[in-house]
């Protein structure tokens, strides 16, 4: 189900964005679904947390802001497209920001400043 949902979500795309761009989307998401840790629970299932403990995984592999920030754009493309077709009732990525990662705080670990933005973005959901 999700190989097939993926490939609904490429084939839509194909009317905006380039050739190359969809072959990345399609990338960034097998490798999403490849890399869970864990039992697979399936796109529709996904939460919030388990998109942030991976995004926090691969900060702390030393992934560069660009790949991450790439990856996020495809999985918050395909959780919008998700959400359009009424699979799931909000997008994963909601609450999830990355204007801190790579900034002029470049002292501090990528992984960091991504677990504070999260924090930060929490308590701006809560208000």
């Amino acid at each position: 189900m999700d190989e097939e949902l993926e490939a609904a979500f490429l084939k839509e795309q194909e009317r905006r964005l380039a050739a190359s761009t969809i072959a990345g989307y399609g990338r960034n998401l097998n490798f999403v679904r490849r890399s869970y840790q864990g039992e697979w629970p399936g796109w529709v299932h996904l939460s919030t947390a388990q998109i942030r403990a991976f995004f926090i995984r691969r900060q702390k592999e030393g992934v560069s802001v660009a790949t991450t920030r790439y990856q996020a754009t495809t999985l918050r493309r395909f959780y919008h497209y998700l959400l359009e077709q009424g699979l799931v009732d909000q997008n994963s990525l909601v609450g999830i920001q990355f204007d801190e990662v790579g900034g002029a705080r470049g002292n501090l670990p990528n992984y960091q400043l991504l677990m504070e933005s999260i924090e930060q973005n929490s308590k701006r959901a809560t208000l």
